[in-house]
Protein backbone atom coordinates (compact mmCIF):
# COMPACT_ATOMS: atom_id res chain seq x y z
CA UNK A 1 0.00 0.00 0.00
CA UNK A 2 1.35 3.44 -0.94
CA UNK A 3 1.79 5.96 1.84
CA UNK A 4 0.13 9.30 1.03
CA UNK A 5 3.10 11.05 2.66
CA UNK A 6 5.30 9.79 -0.23
CA UNK A 7 3.04 11.37 -2.89
CA UNK A 8 4.14 14.56 -4.70
CA UNK A 9 2.95 17.79 -3.10
CA UNK A 10 0.59 18.59 -5.98
CA UNK A 11 -1.01 15.11 -5.99
CA UNK A 12 -4.51 14.79 -4.51
CA UNK A 13 -4.68 13.34 -1.00
CA UNK A 14 -7.23 10.74 -2.08
CA UNK A 15 -7.38 7.79 -4.44
CA UNK A 16 -8.78 8.63 -7.89
CA UNK A 17 -12.08 7.04 -8.89
CA UNK A 18 -10.30 4.60 -11.26
CA UNK A 19 -8.62 3.04 -8.19
CA UNK A 20 -11.89 2.61 -6.25
CA UNK A 21 -14.76 0.14 -6.60
CA UNK A 22 -12.48 -2.41 -8.32
CA UNK A 23 -12.19 -0.04 -11.27
CA UNK A 24 -15.93 0.14 -11.94
CA UNK A 25 -17.73 3.48 -12.22
CA UNK A 26 -20.39 3.72 -9.49
CA UNK A 27 -23.78 4.67 -10.89
CA UNK A 28 -27.15 5.24 -9.19
CA UNK A 29 -30.04 3.90 -11.27
CA UNK A 30 -33.69 4.83 -10.72
CA UNK A 31 -36.71 3.39 -12.53
CA UNK A 32 -40.35 4.40 -12.62
CA UNK A 33 -42.82 1.62 -13.30
CA UNK A 34 -46.51 1.13 -13.86
CA UNK A 35 -46.82 -0.98 -10.70
CA UNK A 36 -44.98 -3.47 -8.52
CA UNK A 37 -45.35 -6.66 -10.56
CA UNK A 38 -42.39 -6.95 -12.95
CA UNK A 39 -44.23 -9.60 -14.99
CA UNK A 40 -47.31 -7.42 -15.66
CA UNK A 41 -46.47 -3.75 -15.14
CA UNK A 42 -44.66 -1.54 -17.65
CA UNK A 43 -41.28 0.12 -17.23
CA UNK A 44 -41.99 3.83 -17.89
CA UNK A 45 -38.79 5.72 -17.16
CA UNK A 46 -35.16 5.04 -16.29
CA UNK A 47 -32.49 7.43 -15.05
CA UNK A 48 -28.80 6.97 -14.23
CA UNK A 49 -26.45 9.27 -12.34
CA UNK A 50 -22.73 8.51 -12.22
CA UNK A 51 -21.01 9.21 -8.92
CA UNK A 52 -17.92 11.35 -9.41
CA UNK A 53 -15.20 12.85 -7.24
CA UNK A 54 -14.81 16.61 -6.92
CA UNK A 55 -11.44 18.35 -6.48
CA UNK A 56 -11.62 17.80 -2.71
CA UNK A 57 -12.22 14.06 -3.07
CA UNK A 58 -15.93 14.19 -2.13
CA UNK A 59 -18.51 12.10 -3.93
CA UNK A 60 -20.81 14.25 -6.07
CA UNK A 61 -23.54 13.38 -8.57
CA UNK A 62 -22.58 13.56 -12.23
CA UNK A 63 -24.75 14.42 -15.20
CA UNK A 64 -28.18 12.77 -15.21
CA UNK A 65 -29.05 10.54 -18.15
CA UNK A 66 -32.71 9.61 -18.49
CA UNK A 67 -35.19 8.11 -20.90
CA UNK A 68 -38.93 7.71 -21.05
CA UNK A 69 -39.92 4.29 -22.28
CA UNK A 70 -42.99 3.35 -24.28
CA UNK A 71 -44.81 0.59 -22.40
CA UNK A 72 -44.05 -2.84 -23.83
CA UNK A 73 -46.89 -4.66 -25.56
CA UNK A 74 -48.90 -6.76 -23.14
CA UNK A 75 -47.91 -4.78 -20.04
CA UNK A 76 -50.33 -2.80 -17.90
CA UNK A 77 -50.14 0.40 -15.88
CA UNK A 78 -51.79 0.71 -12.49
CA UNK A 79 -53.38 4.21 -12.31
CA UNK A 80 -52.21 4.48 -8.68
CA UNK A 81 -48.57 4.29 -9.83
CA UNK A 82 -49.15 7.29 -12.11
CA UNK A 83 -50.49 9.24 -9.13
CA UNK A 84 -47.24 8.53 -7.27
CA UNK A 85 -44.83 9.24 -10.15
CA UNK A 86 -46.75 12.12 -11.73
CA UNK A 87 -46.17 10.62 -15.17
CA UNK A 88 -48.91 11.39 -17.70
CA UNK A 89 -48.93 8.79 -20.47
CA UNK A 90 -49.23 10.37 -23.90
CA UNK A 91 -48.66 13.92 -22.66
CA UNK A 92 -47.10 16.12 -25.37
CA UNK A 93 -44.13 17.00 -23.14
CA UNK A 94 -43.48 13.53 -21.70
CA UNK A 95 -40.14 13.26 -23.53
CA UNK A 96 -38.85 16.32 -21.69
CA UNK A 97 -39.57 15.20 -18.14
CA UNK A 98 -36.76 14.05 -15.91
CA UNK A 99 -36.34 12.29 -12.58
CA UNK A 100 -33.60 14.74 -11.54
CA UNK A 101 -34.27 16.40 -8.17
CA UNK A 102 -36.19 19.65 -8.46
CA UNK A 103 -37.71 18.96 -11.89
CA UNK A 104 -41.48 18.99 -11.37
CA UNK A 105 -42.57 20.78 -14.56
CA UNK A 106 -41.98 20.11 -18.19
CA UNK A 107 -40.52 22.78 -20.44
CA UNK A 108 -43.95 24.08 -21.50
CA UNK A 109 -44.57 24.89 -17.82
CA UNK A 110 -47.52 22.56 -17.42
CA UNK A 111 -47.65 20.92 -14.01
CA UNK A 112 -46.30 17.40 -14.00
CA UNK A 113 -48.05 16.63 -10.72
Amino acid sequence: MTDLMDAPADAPAFAPMAQRFRGYLPVVVDVETGGFDCQRHALLEIAAVPIELDAAGRYVPGEVAHAHIAPAPGTTIDPKSLEVTGIRIGHRCAARWTSAPGWTRCSCRCARR
